[in-house]
This record gives structure tokens, C-alpha cells and sequence, in this order.
């Protein structure tokens, strides 16, 4: 069942969770230090806000339709409604938020350019004085990574309902990329830390994957069975129920050559009126 409220969620946070590739890409080449370093920041929020956003979507999604299911296997009715569903989005969008505060509050990023007098070139990068950074990426990347755990986790206990009420193979198929996707770009990030170029590039390339795999997965097939389902409704309508016709050569040749039923009444017909013309004319001859 496609609920539009999640649908659009969906949208919005792969849209924010892309967006965060524009401040990734800001240097002190297009605007000023001070905007440089606001763009530092603004990474890391629009990328924890949209991924929480639309993970959440998807995790209150499938948590509510197995939650259906389950009450259905044991005869009892249950009423989920959006609000019921909104606990896991809060929850998750709370802790991100509130980590991201004391992150920009206690120890925010800066855009700084270093020279190297042996190479005579500068590389600017976005850097942190202290180390409370390190604390919230931390703890931002335990909680969303356990919260990923838990969706593929309902997503293989709703494997086996039917497609026709709950994509639960393509959500499993979405939560288990990014549960990949998280696995292998954590130590790809810890290992460019150093070079820039590579940092920005595996970054821009996580944020893509995550957001076109959450898109594809969710949305590709609602087209197909959409496009599906007209197709075959079309196909329905053009069927014809085809009745023999009666030409007129057919009915000629039903008068032509009569049925045996009628072939006896004939001859029924023909000995009665043989027998009154034998009586008459033996009446004639006695008169």
C-alpha cells in the first residue's frame, strides 16, 4: 500500500540529502572565508536532517505494516494512524539535531587554507579546533547505524507478505544498500581523511548512492506496476465476445435440407391426407 504522506517524505528528504553536496563544493574561491565556514556546517546538518528524514519514512513505514500483519495473523483488529508512526521519526530526528547543536555550538567547523612552503601550493579544508567533533560524528553515526539495523530487521520479518499490500522486498532491498553503503564508506572516509580531493569525492559519491538507492527502490516499482496495471486494464477493455452470424446462405441451406424432425411430420402429414382422398373416392364408388 502506498501512502502519499510517506511518499512525500521521501521526496523531501532525499531532496534535502542531496542538497548537501552544493556547501560540500563551497570554497574560499566562491565566496568569502566566513561563508566558506557556514558551508562547513551546513553539511553535516543537511546530511544528518535529510537522511534521518527520509530513514525514518521508511523505517515507520515498514514498522506500521508489520504491525498490521501481525494483528491480522492473530484475528484482531488494529488501527495504526499516522501519528502512531511518528515516534521513531521524532526519536531519531531529536538525538541527530541535538548532537548537531552541541557540535556547532562547542566546537563548530572552520574553513581554514594551509601553505606548504616545500610544494609552494595551499589546500583549504574544514577544520575543527577541539576534538567534541569527533564525539557527535560518533555518536551520530551509532544511532543511525543502529536504527538501520532495526529497519532490516522488520524488513526480513515482513519478507513474506504479499507485494500487494507492502513493498517489503524492495524496502528490504533499500535499507540493506544503505546499511551497505554506511559499512563500506566509513573506513573509505577515514582513510581519505588526509586528502581532500578524495574526501570530497567519496562524499559526494555516499550522498548520491544513498539518496538514488531510497528512490529506485521505492518509487521504480510503483512505475512498472502502474504502467503494468494500465496496460492490462487496456488489453481487458479490447476483448470481444465474437457470436456466429446467420447469412442468408445459411439459412438457404437450412431450408434446403430440413431436419430430420421435420422430414417425419412430412411424411405424417402426406399418409393422412392419402388415407381421406382412399375414403372419399370409396364413398364415390358406393354411392
Amino acid at each position: 500500500v502506498s501512502q502519499p504522506l510517506f511518499l512525500y517524505t521521501f521526496c523531501f528528504g532525499c531532496f534535502v540529502l542531496g542538497s548537501s553536496i552544493i556547501p560540500l563544493s563551497i570554497d574560499d574561491s566562491t565566496t568569502s572565508v566566513s561563508g566558506a565556514s557556514k558551508a562547513c556546517m551546513a553539511f553535516p546538518w543537511l546530511v544528518s536532517i535529510g537522511f534521518t528524514t527520509t530513514f525514518a519514512a521508511l523505517f515507520s513505514k515498514i514498522w506500521r505494516v508489520v504491525r498490521v500483519m501481525k494483528s491480522s495473523m492473530a484475528m484482531r483488529r488494529v488501527e495504526v494512524k499516522y501519528t502512531d508512526v511518528l515516534g521513531p521519526f521524532v526519536v531519531l530526528l531529536t538525538m541527530n539535531v541535538v548532537l548537531l547543536l552541541v557540535w556547532t555550538i562547542l566546537d563548530p567547523m572552520k574553513y581554514e587554507r594551509t601553505y606548504s612552503p616545500q610544494t609552494l601550493e595551499s589546500v583549504g579544508s574544514c577544520q575543527s579546533s577541539g576534538n567534541v567533533w569527533k564525539y557527535c560524528v560518533s555518536f551520530i553515526f551509532v544511532i543511525n547505524f543502529i536504527a538501520i539495523i532495526a529497519a532490516n530487521v522488520l524488513a526480513y520479518k515482513g519478507r513474506n507478505i504479499g507485494s500487494d499490500f507492502v513493498e517489503s522486498k524492495w524496502i528490504m532491498l533499500c535499507t540493506a544498500s544503505i546499511f551497505q553503503v554506511m559499512l563500506i564508506g566509513a573506513p573509505l572516509m577515514a582513510l581519505v581523511s588526509e586528502n581532500v580531493v578524495a574526501s570530497y569525492f567519496v562524499s559526494a559519491i555516499l550522498v548520491f548512492v544513498i539518496g538514488e538507492s531510497i528512490l529506485l527502490f521505492i518509487f521504480l516499482p510503483k512505475l512498472y506496476e502502474t504502467k503494468t496495471r494500465t496496460g492490462s486494464s487496456k488489453s481487458s477493455k479490447n476483448v470481444k465476445i465474437s457470436m456466429p452470424s446467420v447469412t442468408p446462405s445459411t439459412r438457404e441451406r437450412k431450408s434446403a435440407f430440413p431436419s430430420s424432425r421435420d422430414s417425419v411430420e412430412q411424411r405424417e402429414s402426406g399418409a393422412q391426407l392419402k388415407d381421406s382422398v382412399v375414403q372419399g373416392e370409396a364413398e364415390l364408388g358406393g354411392e
